[in-house]
């Protein structure tokens, strides 16, 4: 893992001015480069000093070490490629998607997908939850799962999420939706799960966080927030893309796909006056 791979990893773990730090680095590996450690400072809104430790958070000796590191991830094509003026919208938008999907990829593990198709399958009730845009891919997700023929029940409230882990017991399943990882209602009504023995999912980008620590199966994907584009940034896209990968895999099953097929029926079916 480079250097670059290791910030967005830790990330979560970072003080606000080292998120900062991060940020900075993550958009701008190249011109990081060339920058000494009070130009990098100036341009984080930050100080020398904590520049300083971050390099040391990330094992640097210091900040030439670091700048060698840095270097060595950018020289193997793993930083994020200088904007192109003459790219159309349309062209940027799909590069940000394409980007997104291939960081993705290379984050999901296969095998844990596998894991979350059978614990579906096997649960009495799949409850996902999500709060705000992880809202919408909660409805989503639930929406799915209903049409495939599993009980299946979206919670996008505090209040939602705290009564029905209420009612929750071991043969349920709860499905997490979070990009930090750190959402104070979801965090609050898993630790109430837990307590009941249901078996926790969580969908998140970050591999260190309250709600992995938590989840008995954690599907990583790609943090948008991480690509250099100001204008366009879909939080969602990563999350909505191991959706599709999950129905997939879930379709597989006979009686799902005969379920959803009928279902796609009855709502393309003429509806009389």
């Amino acid at each position: 893992m480079n250097i670059l791979e290791e910030i967005e990893k830790s990330y979560n773990s970072f003080a606000p001015k080292e998120r900062t730090i991060a940020m900075f680095i993550i958009h701008n590996p190249k011109l990081v480069q060339s920058m000494t450690i009070t130009d990098l400072a100036a341009r984080a809104h930050s100080s020398i000093a904590s520049v300083t430790r971050f390099c040391k958070k990330m094992k640097c000796a210091n900040y030439a070490d670091f700048k060698i590191k840095l270097a060595v991830s950018t020289a193997n094509g793993d930083a994020a490629k200088q904007k192109d003026p003459s790219h159309t919208t349309l062209t940027q938008v799909n590069e940000f998607y394409k980007k997104v999907v291939q960081h993705t990829i290379s984050s999901v593990d296969e095998s844990v997908i596998l894991h979350v198709t059978s614990l579906i399958a096997n649960a009495k009730r799949v409850y996902v939850f999500g709060i705000g845009s992880s809202g919408l891919t909660a409805l989503e997700l639930q929406s799915r799962l209903s049409r495939m023929g599993i009980v299946a029940f979206a919670c996008t409230d505090g209040d939602a999420m705290r009564i029905a882990t209420a009612l929750l017991g071991q043969d349920d399943l709860i499905i997490s939706i979070s990009n930090s990882g750190n959402t104070p209602e979801i965090i609050q009504s898993v630790k109430i799960a837990r307590k009941n023995h249901v078996q926790i999912v969580s969908f998140t980008s970050f591999s260190q966080s309250p709600l992995t620590e938590l989840s008995d199966y954690t599907v990583l994907v790609y943090n948008s927030l991480f690509l250099d584009n100001e204008s366009f940034i879909n939080t969602q896209f990563s999350l909505l893309y191991v959706v599709d990968v999950l129905s997939v895999y879930l379709l597989e099953d006979p009686q799902y796909s005969e379920n959803m097929r009928l279902t796609i029926e009855a709502v393309h079916e003429p509806k009389s006056l």
